[in-house]
């Protein structure tokens, strides 16, 4: 990934997806990953994992306390360690450090929208701030 982030020549970013067992589509994300967060980025986009309950707990108080009452996002937990935005095509995803990413829904596929953060209204604010597509990468 750190080769094909380097945006080189498209030869190489094609032999490079070939040679990865990706999509195009696929390597475009896992790139757009890497140039946020590198390894620990990637890592998120495409692996996911069930935090144990104690992780959620602390999750979930990260989530109620980063809002105001009136303020916080209506969320759902998306299975392992997402949550979507009720009406909104935004996530975040809680990476295995305790961090959070931001992603936003691009076509069928969720897209990562920035670095993390260790707030999760940060990294929210990050996605939305991203646009609809995500695509300012």
């Amino acid at each position: 990934m750190r080769l094909a982030a380097g945006s080189p020549v498209p030869w190489i970013t094609a032999r490079l997806t070939s040679g990865s067992g990706r999509t195009r589509t696929e390597m475009d994300l896992a790139t757009r990953a890497w140039r946020f967060g590198g390894a620990a980025a990637l890592s998120v986009l495409e692996e996911e994992w069930t935090p144990d309950a104690e992780a959620l707990v602390w999750a979930g108080n990260r989530l109620t306390e980063a809002w105001e009452d009136d303020e916080r996002p209506a969320l759902r937990r998306s299975g392992g360690a997402r949550w979507t935005v009720v009406g909104a095509e935004a996530q975040l995803r809680l990476g295995e450090d305790g961090r959070w990413w931001p992603y936003l829904k691009a076509g069928a596929r969720w897209s990562p929208a920035g670095p993390a953060d260790r707030d999760p209204a940060t990294a929210l604010a990050t996605a939305l701030a991203a646009g609809p597509t995500g695509a300012d990468g």
